[in-house]
């Protein structure tokens, strides 16, 4: 019953998923930066010369007044988008406080998420463009990130007061003291900038240099920035633009090594992503900064992204710039830049160039959409899909669109998981009907290994060829469970990255598919009045809540479809895995869980189907009563004191009712015929039926007791000869059971070699007959279990075979010697875990349990 390879081959892929998901983080190292050009100094001889990036003290580096907060206020615009509200200052033009709409920080916390922040407060994040002075330009002639602009043209600023309508999250924009921060408090707003309404900014540095910028924003999250400068000087100028963003800190946030948050950017098709812990360990710069410099020939990008939220510059499609990432030690500023090359203006002429800025949530459709519409080459990739991208964007694309067909994401990833395990039916049918015919293979395997002995190499040479005579592959079982381990990590990242996961609700108490099941057992799931550990302390892994626990369910359903193992190891392994995978994903996303509960069920659907279609019937009840009973200590190997020792009883199977009595009479009632006579397991019938054995030594009566169940005197041959029963004796019971009488084994008059040839076809089949429910061990009542019968008895707990004891010729002691049989017997039984738990009394000749062994028989069915 049990199959040895699938074993194997389970506990090898399980086992490999288990390693995989422990040593993900080891698995996944952040990529090795390459060597980077050391950067140019500022000003060149040639003016299509590339300008570096600032320098401290330079346009675009960071000021004193940044660092220490004490940045004097300037008047500011208002922000006001269906997706973005906030302002940017007048001082630099620098986009520094703008907050999502669409986003809170919390399911209960009405507070929108705030993506930038202005310096002096505490985590400043903010995006600034400039011009850098060339050859023969002082430094103060062009505008720097302190530079205050005029306001030019742009739409009037709110009402003060406005009220935001709570229906649509923030619909007008607060005043930037609204928004919380002292940094603004007390700030000008001059002006609102609105998708409709775009600002113009001017400035000029009184030496004939007219610089002019327009802000313009989109219904999402894209800022474009075009820059105009115009020469009256009377000579040529030298200069070139930049934008850069900078951060200085962030919020404690729980690291995890699958998810990239950092520096992102695209090089002229590349893809380069390094992790803010990873900045400081850059190149070193002559500034004392440290850097790396990629130069772009005509596409690309570069920015910062977080697990749900980037920001990110991008000159115009199609231009050159110079992309810099970038850590300054001084501040611990961590800067991201782009400067397009320098330029010269000759007299009286301008020039004009145009840089877009995204800020906001990394929205799939909206972040396609800008690719797709604006040519940002290969934007989508600004999402960390991770190693598996291959799998992870088609399985986010399917994902999205059945979420948008049903309009429930947790619904959306059961369908999603539907499609998958649809995907792979084939290969799993496959898989699992190799694994079918491999335990079709077994009686022929266990019989190979009594011939050969201890001779691996020809065992290995007989193994393989057994396979390739019925074209086998026994390496196939395993592929099912390694093709779902890039799955798994793949929808991983999907439901953990992607945001359109961020607070989607499920059902009843599943409000955020991205977070953990908030419910606990350690509460009753909110039935007691206290709390539960916080997250991060030890004790948090063991607050599991209802979804875990149902993956731990689910994953121990379905093991049951297979019999337990009769290793003491491998049982041991089966019998933790299923619940060391509710501890250990009882903090993954809810998503993830209910993706892999739903992945099981269907699973162990699969799994059922094709078993039936290749003839074998999974007793699942019967396995899981064989896993209770295989748990309990072994008296033989673990002895205990007797005042704690547990024994089971062993009772006297009761007699049965009269509707069970009747079902059992009306089966054996039916047609039964004589099979065949088997001496060889390649003669075996198919096994397309229920099969039921009667095992016993030599003389035990295992042949009457057959025809007196079938009420057939002739039907099983009989005999006073011990060991007369030389065969595998099947017999056809109805169209549905078989009814085999197993040869006698023990000490029987027949020759050495031959007892021994039917001891090797015994154990053979009933270590590997997948139709075989339950045997029936023969125990002849004046006698007891003797050592012979103790060896049958331990190669079915070895086989895993549940096994009922049948006490045979009954008539043939009194009621004091029955007792003390019965006595020696339980006790007997109480080592072997396969053993039932119920005993059959049986006279062949007076039908004493005769129709308790038949309702017992009927109801197997």
């Amino acid at each position: 019953m049990n199959d040895p390879n699938q074993t194997k081959n389970l506990i090898l892929a399980t086992g490999l998923s288990f390693l995989v998901i422990l040593v993900w983080f080891w698995l996944f190292p952040p990529p090795e930066q390459a060597p980077s050009p050391e950067p140019g100094s500022l000003a060149s001889e040639t003016a299509a010369a590339a300008v570096a990036a600032p320098e401290p003290g330079e346009p675009g580096a960071v000021t004193a007044e940044e660092v220490s907060g004490t940045l004097t206020p300037a008047p500011r615009i208002a922000i006001d988008t269906p997706s973005l509200t906030g302002s940017l200052s007048l001082r630099g033009a620098r986009l520094d406080d703008l907050a999502l709409k669409g986003y809170r920080v919390t399911l209960d916390n009405p507070e929108l998420v705030r993506l930038l922040t202005p310096a002096g407060s505490p985590y400043p994040y903010y995006v600034v463009h400039g011009w850098s002075a060339g050859e023969g330009l002082a430094a103060d002639a062009v505008p720097g990130p302190d530079t205050v602009w005029t306001l030019a043209e742009g739409a009037p600023p709110p009402e003060a007061g406005a009220a935001a309508d709570p229906d649509a999250g923030a619909a007008l924009p607060p005043t930037p003291a609204a928004l919380g921060g002292d940094p603004l408090q007390g700030a000008e707003i001059v002006a609102t900038l609105t998708p409709s309404s775009p600002v113009t900014l001017t400035w000029e540095n009184g030496r004939g240099l007219r610089f002019t910028r327009v802000i313009s924003v989109d219904d999402e999250f894209m800022f474009t920035i075009t820059e105009r400068v115009e020469n009256m000087t009377g000579e040529a100028v030298t200069l070139s633009p930049y934008g850069f963003i900078a951060r200085e800190g962030r919020e404690d946030s729980y690291a995890n090594f699958i998810l990239h948050e950092g520096v992102v950017r695209m090089s002229d098709g590349t893809l380069q992503e390094i992790d803010y812990p990873d900045l400081p360990d850059l190149p070193a710069a002559e500034d004392g900064s440290r850097q790396e410099v990629i130069e772009v020939a005509q596409d690309g990008w570069i920015g910062f992204t977080d697990k749900y939220w980037m920001t990110t510059l991008i000159p115009e499609p199609g231009s050159a710039f110079r992309s810099v990432a970038r850590y300054i030690p001084q501040t611990g500023t961590l800067q991201t830049l782009a400067r397009r090359p320098a330029e010269t203006i000759a007299p009286g002429a301008a020039v004009e160039y145009r840089t877009l800025v995204f800020a906001g949530a990394k929205e799939w459709e909206t972040i396609r959409n800008y690719q797709n519409v604006l040519g940002i080459d290969r934007f989508l990739d600004s999402i960390d899909w991770g190693w598996f991208w291959f799998l992870t964007k088609p399985m986010f694309w399917l994902l999205h669109h059945l979420h948008q067909m049903i309009g429930n994401m947790g619904w959306a990833i059961i369908a999603l998981t539907l499609v998958i395990k649809a995907l792979v039916l084939p290969l799993a049918w496959k898989s699992y009907s190799s694994m079918a015919r491999m335990r079709e293979l077994q009686p022929q395997m266990e019989a190979l290994r009594e011939k050969v002995g201890d001779d691996r190499m020809a065992l290995q040479q007989g193994i393989m060829k057994l396979y390739r005579d019925n074209k086998v592959n026994p390496a196939s079982g395993c592929l099912p469970i390694l093709v779902q381990i890039p799955i798994f990590f793949a929808l991983y990242k999907v439901i953990f990255v992607t945001i359109e996961l961020r607070h989607a609700p499920w059902i009843l108490w599943i409000r955020d598919l991205s977070a953990p099941d908030p419910t606990s057992i350690l509460n009753l799931f909110g039935l007691l009045p206290w709390g539960t550990p916080e997250v991060g302390s030890f004790f948090h892994i063991f607050s599991i809540g209802v979804l875990p626990i149902c993956l731990g369910i689910s994953m121990w359903l379905q093991q049951k479809l297979n019999p337990v193992p009769p290793d003491p190891t491998q049982r041991m392994i089966f019998a933790w895995m299923p619940w060391i995978f509710m501890f250990m994903l009882g903090t993954f996303a809810s998503g993830l869980v209910l993706y892999w509960i739903a992945n099981n069920l269907i699973t162990f659907v699969q799994q059922y189907l094709i078993m039936r279609s290749h003839g074998a019937k999974p007793d699942i009840f019967g396995n899981i009563r064989a896993g209770w009973r295989r748990n309990r200590p072994d008296a033989a190997n673990t002895p205990a004191p007797p005042q704690t020792q547990v024994t089971l009883p062993f009772p006297l199977a009761p007699d049965p009712d009269p509707e069970a009595a009747e079902t059992g009479r009306r089966l054996f009632a039916g047609p039964v015929t004589f099979l065949k006579g088997v001496t060889a397991l390649e003669a075996l019938p198919p096994p397309d039926r229920t099969e039921i054995c009667f095992a016993g030594r030599s003389n035990v009566g295992k042949s009457s007791l057959i025809n007196a169940l079938t009420g057939r005197k002739g039907l099983a041959r009989a005999s006073g000869t011990p060991g007369r029963t030389q065969e595998i004796n099947y017999f056809a019971l109805g169209d549905r059971h078989y009814l085999v009488d197993l040869p006698g084994y023990g000490f029987a008059e027949a020759p050495k070699a031959v007892v021994e040839r039917w001891q090797r076809l015994l154990r053979a089949y009933l270590a590997g007959r997948p139709s075989l429910r339950r045997a029936f061990v023969l125990i002849d009542a004046r006698h007891g279990i003797k050592p012979v019968d103790a060896e049958i008895l331990a190669l079915l707990d070895r086989s895993a075979v549940a096994f009922q004891t049948v006490l045979t010729k009954a008539d043939k002691i009194g009621p004091a010697a029955r007792e003390r049989v019965l006595e020696q017997v339980r006790e007997a039984l109480q080592r072997h875990p396969a053993a039932c738990p119920e005993l059959v009394v049986t006279s062949s000749e007076r039908g004493e349990g005769i129709a308790t062994l038949r309702a017992i028989i009927a109801h197997l069915d």
